[in-house]
């Protein structure tokens, strides 16, 4: 047997313990108690393949209907999105959790007290209508103008993951004319990290897109000595793992891929994102790996913008403190 054929073997073996591991969560935990194996698989078959619904019903294995498999991708996405995700996505809380992460980041990197990486994406989704009063198309257009030949953009703002490319937080409700800097002060973990930092110094690493605070070190926009341009490529390249995580993630669940818009209301592709964020922890939990030709390069990359920040000095006493380190290690 070739590569090729134990990969797409490898990969149908981890699909099927994953359909039944959805089913014995969903008996367990779900009123609707539905048992139809059929069900699980014909969501994850339009996951993985983002095809249309007939597409999917077609399947000889499955053999359902346009409106019948509507409707099962409809209950298995409410009953993950309420069920699972909390459960799977969770922002690291417990000193063992962030410890694992940021030990990691410390000895491969040498910047200590890292907790995750942070960073946006955009999906595809077909536009609203412009007359919606609920989403006006206008808002679901990025601010780059970039429409997908026709179709508008739902980001996946606020992506939090680890050192194992786990999915922290996920957010998935707002439009793709927002900018990364006000998902991320609108957001829970922010807040959580405030009202946590004078206990636990603890930060995220995130691009110039977002705001250089306490607990969210961003590279200096203007490196000007040596500490600094070491500090950028250091800190460059530790952030790479949040890119890395996207593109695992859009090439594993191909429904989130630009060239794949999903057909819905905004609120229903923010249940597909969620679903597809919960499976893909699940599957590193089961260390179900992406085979590296898979994984998809994210390019998206949102602007830089200057704005008022009152916990700059703080933030940059941190990062400057960072430094010292790369210094103190380059040395040695």
């Amino acid at each position: 047997m070739d590569d090729h054929s134990e990969t797409s073997s490898d990969n149908d073996c981890g699909k099927v313990f994953l359909i039944r591991y959805i089913i014995e969560f969903i008996r367990k935990n779900h009123s609707l108690q539905w048992k139809s194996v059929t069900s699980v698989a014909a969501t994850i078959k339009f996951l993985v393949q983002g095809s249309y619904h007939k597409g999917v019903g077609n399947d000889f294995i499955i053999g359902l209907s346009q409106p019948a498999i509507s409707k099962v991708l409809n209950e298995v996405l409410e009953c993950m999105h309420i069920q699972m995700c909390s459960k799977y996505v969770k922002f690291p809380i417990t000193t063992e959790e962030k410890t694992r992460i940021s030990d990691w980041f410390q000895t491969r990197f040498k910047i200590p007290n890292v907790i995750g990486m942070i960073d946006g994406t955009h999906i595809g989704i077909f536009p609203p209508a412009v007359e919606n009063e609920d989403y006006p198309e206008f808002a679901y257009v990025n601010r780059k103008k970039i429409s997908f030949h026709k179709y508008s953009n739902l980001p996946i703002v606020l992506q939090i993951v680890d050192n194992e490319y786990r999915i922290l937080n996920v957010s998935a409700k707002f439009p793709g004319s927002t900018h990364d800097s006000h998902i991320w002060r609108m957001s829970a973990v922010r807040q959580h990290l405030c009202n946590t930092y004078r206990n636990f110094k603890e930060w995220l690493l995130g691009d110039s897109g977002y705001p250089l605070e306490p607990w969210l070190l961003t590279p200096f926009s203007n490196p000007n000595n040596d500490d600094y341009q070491i500090f950028n490529k250091v800190h460059s390249k530790a952030r790479s793992t949040v890119e890395r995580a996207i593109g695992v993630l859009k090439g594993r669940w191909r429904c989130l891929c630009k060239q794949r818009n999903l057909h819905y209301k905004p609120p229903v592709c923010s249940k597909n994102i969620n679903a597809c964020a919960t499976l893909h922890n699940i599957c590193i939990q089961m260390d179900d790996y992406l085979p590296v030709d898979e994984i998809l390069v994210d390019n998206y990359d949102d602007d830089v913008i200057h704005f008022e920040n009152t916990m700059y000095n703080v933030g940059d006493e941190n990062r400057r403190a960072q430094c010292f380190c790369q210094t103190s290690t380059k040395n040695q």
